[in-house]
This record gives C-alpha cells, structure tokens and sequence, in this order.
C-alpha cells in the first residue's frame, strides 16, 4: 500500500506539472510539492540522509504538500482507464474503498492489533508489551529497565 501510495503521489505531481508548466514557478503550492517530492528522493538515493531524521518523519512533512498529488494521481489514473469521464464523487468514493482504508489501517496498526501480530503501536498494542520491547522502541532508556528488574 506504501509504494501505491507513493506511486500515486508521483503521477500526480507529473500530471499537474504538466497542466502548469507555464505557471510553474510562480505558484508557490507546485515551488513546494517538487522540493518535498525533491526531499524523499534525496533520503532514498543518498545513504546516510534518512536515519538522521527518520524516513516516516520526511515522508510524513513531506505529505503536507504532496498529499493533494495523491488525488489528482488517482484521478488521472481512473479517468484514463474509463473511456467516458467518472463523477468526482465517484472517484472520491472509489479512492477512499480501494486506497486510503486499506494503507490507514495498516499504518495505524489496526490491522496487525485485529490479527495478533506484532504492532508498534503504542495506542493500540501497549497492554502487549514488554519491558524489553518498550526499550526495543525507545520509551524507557536502558538504565529504567535495569533500576525496575534490580
């Protein structure tokens, strides 16, 4: 669902590149999107980049500006694969059954919590965890772990 998403995003910022291209650096909105889509290939090509920072946390500032490339991928997507033009409704409709239920609630963890499987969510997994694992993820530094077993 990650790379769907991830694909949409690129389709979309392509399609409204392309409708505007000459507008292109007088809209701030597209100056933004490019450098965030700019921002997430430099963390997946250059090596070091991502772990200073976290990838989930460039990928999740990036979304504030690429999240509406996301739709407009979807559309332009759904709009070539039909031959007469979808209802917006539709579309939105369509996009949040097939893609945005799905990829929320495999990120969220609901999905992993529904099935007993492993979870780093803290919100729905915490009454699963362990001590080592809750030092596994960061919350309790290695000294709290040895000063409550001790």
């Amino acid at each position: 669902m990650y790379y769907v998403i991830e694909a949409l995003i690129l389709i979309g910022l392509v399609t409204r590149l392309i409708r505007h291209r000459k507008s292109l650096l007088k809209d701030p909105y597209d100056i933004l999107s490019c450098l965030s889509m700019i921002l997430i290939g430099a963390c997946i090509v250059v090596p070091n980049l991502a772990p200073t920072f976290n990838m989930s946390r460039f990928f999740h500032i990036s979304l504030f500006f690429l999240a509406p490339c996301c739709v407009v991928g979807w559309t332009e997507i759904l709009d070539s694969l039909t031959r007469r033009k979808c209802k917006p409704k539709h579309i939105a409709l369509l996009f949040a059954i097939i893609v945005l239920v799905p990829y929320f609630a495999f990120q969220s963890g609901f999905v992993y919590e529904i099935t007993k499987e492993d979870s780093w969510s803290l919100p729905l997994s915490k009454y699963r965890f362990t001590l080592s694992q809750f030092k596994h993820i960061g919350l309790i530094f290695e000294e709290e772990v040895a000063g409550a077993v001790g």
